[in-house]
């Protein structure tokens, strides 16, 4: 099944045949079959988004043997049976998520069951692997033929294009491949429950961006499953601005200034010949993240940045991406999403509360194919498993155990008491027997 890797949060879910809303209807089959699942009467759900734009699903928490690259790990995957804006028709192939967070984001079933391990843990815990994992996306002009069309159009330096399209990235477990994660930069988690850094300042052009308020009140998270870097509306502002002014996109001078700014500020879309408007790569983009050990400078690709696509052979329709508000939450302040992400590889090190990211990468080697056996690095393999939170196969041997003691404690009950009727009964008769056999007016002495 084609699963989004959520960092953001920690059920692992998929659409299942239960499933008969709308939302389901455009979701490539197969839909897992509601048999498959072991039990399914413990009633769980989940919504995600913020004041913009809500997503929830409900469904059925089961237990599920999973395979990937043919190792079979049994654990907790839940059975999507209603979805609200979960599926949407602009991504049919999406039939499901995998959590990727720590298990406190893991919501609970009704009735509560305990069952808190989460399909990353259960998989790490039965087959002894290191509590940590690699993500990797690969660049969109690397991957988009159309994408990549578009940027050579505005581009003086021709971009590398994968004319094989084996993989748009790569997700490994335990560890990372060292050829693709050179020169890797640490920066500590901040809190055993979210995938938290603390942004000192986003920089254009290596100057830093004064944002007029807090970007990490509440907090800063880094999430897999986000696809723009959000921030409040009045910080979106100030950074737009800050790009504007770095000319990171250079326009003709007969393009005129009011389309520019207005490009920038208020999101237009402009449609351009193709020499009218240049990508300029000396201006730079990064992320500033501050921790106890010092500030680390994470670049973010250029073209991350930009929407470009040709109009018939000379001209091209051109926008900002991958920057947008959540309109306000309460779990983030600022949302690093892939628009960072993209065009690396990072490591996530739960073991160490760590996350690691490599340098930019312009080649093609994200998009060959890659398995197991190339992670060459292992890391944490010294860290202690979190503790044994109950899975639901082991719910469901707790739950049988329990209700054999039970019928063994009903059983023992029945036998103690025949046994003491029995005892009694035995003992009235030798009574009534010595008594019987004793002579008239022979008095009675203990001996």
């Amino acid at each position: 099944m084609n699963m989004v890797l959520d960092t953001g949060s920690a059920n692992t879910a998929v659409i299942s045949s239960l499933c008969k809303s709308e939302d389901c209807q455009h979701v490539t089959q197969p839909h897992l079959p509601a048999e498959t699942a072991d039990r399914y009467h413990d009633r769980v759900s989940a919504s995600y988004g913020n004041a913009k734009l809500h997503t929830s699903w409900e469904g059925y928490a089961t237990g599920q043997h999973v395979e990937i690259e043919n190792t079979t790990t049994y654990g907790r995957v839940d059975l999507i049976s209603d979805s609200h804006r979960f599926f949407t028709p602009r991504c049919p192939l999406n039939q499901g998520l995998w959590g990727l967070a720590y298990p406190g984001l893991q919501t609970r079933p009704v009735p509560e069951n305990n069952a808190t391990e989460t399909l990353i843990d259960a998989i790490r815990r039965q087959h002894q692997l290191p509590d940590a994992f690699t993500f990797e996306l690969c660049n969109k002009p690397i991957i988009d033929p159309v994408s990549a069309l578009a940027f050579r159009m505005i581009h003086d330096t021709p971009m590398p294009y994968c004319k094989a399209r084996e993989r748009v990235g790569h997700f490994w477990l335990g560890g990372y491949v060292s050829e693709r994660t050179p020169h890797l930069q640490w920066v500590k988690l901040l809190n055993p429950k979210y995938y938290e850094v603390k942004i000192k300042h986003f920089q254009v052009n290596d100057r830093p961006v004064q944002l007029p308020s807090n970007a990490n009140r509440p907090r800063t998270i880094v999430d897999t499953g986000t696809n723009d870097i959000v921030l409040s509306t009045d910080n979106l502002q100030a950074l737009l601005h800050a790009l504007w002014q770095s000319r990171l996109v250079v326009f003709d001078d007969k393009v005129p200034p009011e389309h520019e700014r207005a490009f920038w500020l208020d999101h237009a879309r402009l449609t351009l010949p193709a020499h009218a408007v240049r990508l300029n790569r000396s201006a730079t983009f990064g992320v500033t993240l501050a921790d106890s050990t010092g500030d680390t400078v994470v670049p973010i690709a250029v073209e991350n940045l930009l929407h470009i696509a040709p109009v018939g052979r000379h001209w091209v329709n051109i926008s900002w991406t991958g920057l947008s508000h959540g309109g306000g939450t309460r779990v983030a302040g600022t949302i690093l999403g892939n628009t960072l992400l993209r065009g690396r590889a990072t490591v996530w090190d739960r073991g160490q509360n760590r996350l690691g990211f490599s340098d930019l990468r312009y080649d093609d080697l994200c998009c060959q194919a890659s398995s197991a056996d190339a992670v060459d690095t292992l890391i944490s393999a010294n860290a202690p498993l979190p503790p044994l939170g109950p899975s639901p196969i082991m719910y469901r041997a707790v739950e049988c155990l329990w209700l054999a003691l039970m019928a063994l404690g009903i059983l023992g009950t029945v036998v103690g008491i025949g046994l003491l009727a029995f005892h009694g009964i035995l003992a009235q008769r030798r009574r009534r027997a010595a008594k019987a056999q004793r002579p008239e007016n022979t008095p009675y002495t203990k001996s």
